[in-house]
């Protein structure tokens, strides 16, 4: 029952245009033509381009600037570690970013990082500290017991926020 508008959406995009409205979706027919006018003369292969290069833009940034200040967060206690502030439209009017993938993709990322943050630090706090403790006795420093045992263990929390924000973005 949940695939069936799915699959009526599907069916009426299939059908030709002068048969939609006289006749109903219907496979009797079924062209490509809507697909290719679309591409073509609506220029929304351009759009989807866009919209994933905003999206994956999001998530590399993001990953790259949560998953380290979440093991801050979960490891460290210190002075204004709640507070984040940031003025947005200004911001993109001085850097010139108005209007741009650029921007949305730091738009995005004003929402993504703090729940990023919150989402990693609770997966962090899920690893003992002990491991990080036994790597620094075995040479490591802080940011190598990070990436050679921390983050291995977090794989899972990093995919998962991956995909969320992926999708939210």
């Amino acid at each position: 029952m949940q695939a069936t508008p799915h699959l009526r959406m599907m069916l009426t995009s299939l059908t030709q245009e002068n048969k939609l409205f006289t006749d109903g979706p219907s496979l009797v027919g079924a062209t490509l033509e809507n697909y290719i006018r679309l591409f073509a003369m609506v220029g929304f292969g351009a759009n989807l381009l866009d919209s994933f290069v905003v999206a994956v833009g999001t998530v590399v940034a993001d990953l790259t600037l949560a998953v380290p200040a979440a093991y801050a967060f979960s490891r460290f206690r210190f002075k204004g570690r709640r507070l984040l502030i940031l003025p947005l439209f200004i911001l993109m009017k001085n850097l010139g970013l108005v209007d741009t993938c650029a921007a949305l993709i730091i738009a995005n990322l004003t929402v993504a990082i703090p729940f990023s943050v919150w989402m990693m630090t609770s997966y962090i706090d899920s690893v003992p500290r002990s491991l990080d403790d036994a790597a620094m006795t075995d040479g490591c420093t802080r940011f190598g017991a990070l990436l050679r045992v921390v983050l291995p263990l977090c794989t899972p929390g990093i995919i998962a926020t991956g995909i969320y924000i992926l999708i939210t973005a």
